[in-house]
């Protein structure tokens, strides 16, 4: 599925967009010779927004107001900002599965039948505990990834396989983790019997000289069951956001199937349209459930990126050809004479798609009076967006951790002009994020939008990490399968490798710290024990970027005070940071390392009651960090005390 970024292919897929959003961004400075921390905005508050090349939010809408200009011809033009408004949608608890004896013995006797086996030891033994981990799909993980129909779903026609791969992330949910394993294995071993039974030929082949109308039909008959790829990728998810090595490495294998099942569903979803007007109920149900399984397969590559360091294997260009999500209450609509009544029939503005609005994200401005109308995105598209936003800031941080030859036609785009621009695209996410969430993080922890709000705030941040990491980190799929003596070397190299410092690299500790405080102000104990029920896997990964940053940061200032002293901003930011370790009962003295305290604070909240393996041993490199920080600290310490 994951394929590496050739250098020159940088025309096509650098950022994982086009040339003309990347350009644009570049051609935009107004003076890319000034260093690039003066142009740059704060971060965290955007009301000082115009020195950071973006609209000031708006009572109205993120879309902002206009501005007149003067073009190079000396005639008028009205540049105005076309950014997406989410959409206040309500999150209404999910409908139940009922499982009744019927359905139970109906799941248990299609296991059997699939694997062609008279006798089976399920996993589950009652309707019941069936019903039990049914219910921990439904109510911990189904909000923050909402790709299966629920409404049209019945377990006793449901196939088992997609009914186990349910059962084993909500076994995750009930923490059961040796039930999980063994509904893991169940699942992947009826769909293995299954693809061994029917042979599906290769998306990849022979559509060339085929028309549009065959290459469907030819297309759809190639293509596994929609339910087969939507229980591979909850087994996908549970691999490798677990902490089993074997099953990770067996996934992770297998992703070229999900690469081209994506484009081939992908092609033969683009001659169908949910605007017709006849649309029936089970047309729709199967023409949305394509574009969110689609979603998700995004999602999942972007997690991927994110977790291990693949390089990305769906890019934000053709990839995201997709259009727009419908409303939560359309998918959640339990009849069809329901969800009629609640879609609008005439649909008369353009289709849009997932990359036009990031093309918006990307851009910001246009001068295009046709298009200026506000448009609205559903909550899970915005996820969907921000996910594609951290595969733009993984591929532009290639290129600033590369030292660009002076004889390259890149030569005159300095590193910090990339991410001066690549942070005024994060800035208008973050605004258009703060102008759909409620007010406070209580508010936003309780309220009914929050989870997938919060789930976008979370991957922002992680976008942020992405761009400014010390390319000296070693890949997460290194740290995750190595030994813990070999990770010790890695990270030592870490810690001893160089931080930069600068104007613009403390604007970004800023937002760094501001993450960094968020269990400090929900209630560290309330994190530490409630975060893995309530909040999605992205929070992890979100907290596990921002420490390596700023720890790594804070340990640059720690061992250089006698090279260059420490800032007034450097030094607020310190401030803040020990006032949210004293929030957190974190006990730090001045002699120690600041640094080890910042990591060791975020240990418990992995390696406590998260349900996904995969944060108990991120945990676990962080109590590592920590006494290489420690070691370090010692270390330079004892140097300044000998000069």
């Amino acid at each position: 599925m994951f394929r590496s970024l050739d250098f020159m292919d940088v025309d096509m897929e650098i950022g994982g967009v086009s040339n003309e959003f990347f350009f644009y961004q570049i051609t935009q400075q107004q003076d890319p010779s000034l260093n690039a921390c003066e142009n740059v905005g704060n971060l965290i508050d955007t009301s000082d927004a115009s020195n950071f090349g973006l609209p000031k939010p708006t009572t109205g809408s993120p879309s902002g107001q206009s501005s007149d200009s003067v073009s190079d011809t000396g005639t008028e033009r009205i540049d105005r900002v076309r950014l997406p408004m989410i959409l206040k949608e309500k999150s209404e608890n999910p409908p139940r599965l009922a499982v009744d004896d019927a359905a139970f013995q109906s799941v248990c006797a299609d296991a059997y039948q699939r694997l062609e086996i008279s006798e089976l030891q399920l996993p589950f033994k009652s309707r019941r505990e069936l019903q039990h981990l049914l219910n921990g799909y439904l109510d911990c993980f189904h909000r923050h990834l909402p790709i299966i129909h629920l409404p049209s779903l019945l377990v006793s026609e449901a196939p088992s396989p997609l009914i186990f791969a349910m059962c084993c992330i909500g076994a995750l949910y009930r923490l059961d983790r040796q039930k999980a394993r063994k509904l893991y294995v169940m699942s992947a071993s009826i769909l293995k019997t299954e693809l061994a039974k029917h042979t599906y030929p290769s998306p990849a082949t022979s559509n060339y000289n085929m028309s549009a109308g065959d290459q469907e039909a030819n297309q759809m008959v190639e293509l596994r069951p929609l339910w087969f790829m939507q229980a591979r990728t909850l087994l996908l998810l549970y691999a490798a956001l677990g902490n089993d090595s074997a099953i990770m490495k067996t996934e992770l294998d297998g992703l070229g199937v999900f690469t081209t099942d994506y484009r081939s569903r992908r092609s033969a979803l683009l001659t169908k349209s949910r605007q017709h007007a006849e649309l029936r109920w089970p047309e729709w149900i199967q023409i949305e459930s394509t574009k969110r399984f689609l979603c998700a397969m995004f999602i999942c590559s972007s997690l991927l990126v994110l977790v291990y360091g693949l390089p990305p294997g769906l890019s934000i260009t053709q990839d995201l050809e997709i259009e727009l999500l419908e409303e939560e209450k359309l998918w959640s609509a339990s009849t069809a004479e329901e969800w009629r009544a609640m879609r609008d029939p005439e649909i008369s503005a353009p289709t849009r798609t997932i990359r036009d609005v990031m093309g918006d994200m990307l851009a910001g401005m246009t001068n295009d009076s046709n298009e200026y109308s506000p448009y609205y995105v559903s909550g899970f598209t915005t996820l969907v967006i921000t996910h594609a936003v951290n595969v733009y800031a993984w591929n532009l941080s290639q290129f600033t951790h590369l030292h660009i030859s002076p004889f390259s036609d890149l030569s005159g785009v300095a590193p910090n002009t990339l991410l001066s621009n690549a942070l005024t695209t994060l800035a208008r996410c973050r605004e258009v994020l703060q102008l759909a969430k409620p007010e406070g993080i209580e508010s936003l922890w309780h309220n009914p939008e929050g989870p997938l709000l919060l789930n976008c705030e979370a991957m922002l941040r992680v976008a942020y990490t992405r761009l400014f990491l010390n390319a000296s980190m070693p890949d997460g799929i290194v740290l995750l399968l190595n030994s813990p003596e070999e990770n010790v070397r890695l990270l030592t190299r870490f810690v001893a490798a160089r931080q930069e410092r600068s104007p613009l690299i403390t604007k970004a500790m800023a937002s760094m710290c501001e993450a960094f405080s968020v269990p400090s102000k929900a209630g560290y104990l309330l994190v530490q024990k409630t975060a893995a029920i309530s909040w999605s896997v992205e929070h992890a990964v979100a907290g596990w970027g921002c420490v390596l940053l700023l720890s790594k940061w804070i340990h640059c200032l720690e061992t250089q005070l006698s090279e260059d002293p420490i800032t007034d901003a450097e030094g607020e930011i310190i401030s803040q940071v020990k006032a949210a370790l004293e929030g957190m009962d974190i006990e730090y003295s001045e002699n120690g390392s600041l640094a080890a305290a910042v990591v060791k604070s975020w240990a418990p909240l992995m390696t406590d009651v998260w349900v996904w393996g995969i944060t108990t041993k991120m945990g676990r490199l962080l109590m590592d960090l920590a006494k290489v920080y420690e070691a370090s600290s010692r270390k330079a310490r004892s140097l300044r005390e000998r000069t």
